[in-house]
C-alpha cells in the first residue's frame, strides 16, 4: 500500500463519504494529554470570580487538538488512506494530584476510495459498451492520473 501525503487526507464526521465507495483500512486513534499549569489555574480562578471567558486554557487545548489531527493524518497516510470518516473528538479533564490536565482523544476510520474499472458509458436511455481501444485509452488515462476517469453521459436512443 502506497503511503500518502497527509495534506491529501480529508476528515469527515459522517460514517460514509458522499458519492464515493470506500474500503475501510483500519481505525486511527490518538490521545494527547496536556498539562495546563498552576499559573493558568490561578488565572482561571480569578476569571471565575470576576466572570467572563477563560482564555488561558484555549491555547493549550487548541494545540492538543492540532497534534491529535496531525497524528491521525500521519497514521491514515501510512495506511494509504484517501480520507478518514466517522471522525470524533472527545475532550476530558484529567485530575492528577490537584493539577489541571486535559486529555484530547481523536479517532476515525481510515478509508481508501474504490476505483471502478471503466468499461462502458452510461447514458440516460441505456448503456453503450466501449470498444477495446477505448477501454485501453481510458485505462491509460486512469493509470496516469491515479484517479478514475469520469464517464461522460450521452443519450442512447433505443429502437
Amino acid at each position: 500500500m502506497a503511503k500518502r501525503d497527509k495534506k491529501d487526507i480529508e476528515f469527515l464526521s459522517t460514517q460514509s463519504y458522499p458519492g464515493r465507495e470506500v474500503e475501510a483500512l483500519g481505525l486511527v486513534v490518538e490521545i494527547h494529554t496536556v498539562g495546563l499549569g498552576t499559573f493558568r489555574d490561578y488565572i482561571a480562578r480569578i476569571m471565575d470570580i470576576l466572570g467572563g471567558r477563560v482564555n488561558t486554557y484555549d491555547k493549550p487545548a487548541r494545540k492538543a487538538m492540532e497534534n491529535v489531527f496531525d497524528s491521525l493524518q500521519d497514521q491514515a497516510g501510512a495506511l494509504g488512506a484517501d480520507a478518514v470518516i466517522g471522525v470524533a473528538v472527545e475532550v476530558s479533564p484529567v485530575p492528577f494530584k490537584g493539577m489541571a490536565m486535559t486529555q484530547v482523544v481523536g479517532f476515525g476510520t481510515a478509508v481508501r476510495f474504490l476505483r471502478k474499472e471503466v468499461s462502458e458509458f452510461e447514458g440516460r436511455d441505456g448503456v453503450l459498451p466501449l470498444s477495446e481501444e477505448s477501454k485501453r485509452v481510458v485505462s491509460e488515462m486512469t493509470a496516469r492520473s491515479g484517479r478514475a476517469v469520469a464517464r461522460p453521459t450521452i443519450p442512447i436512443l433505443k429502437s
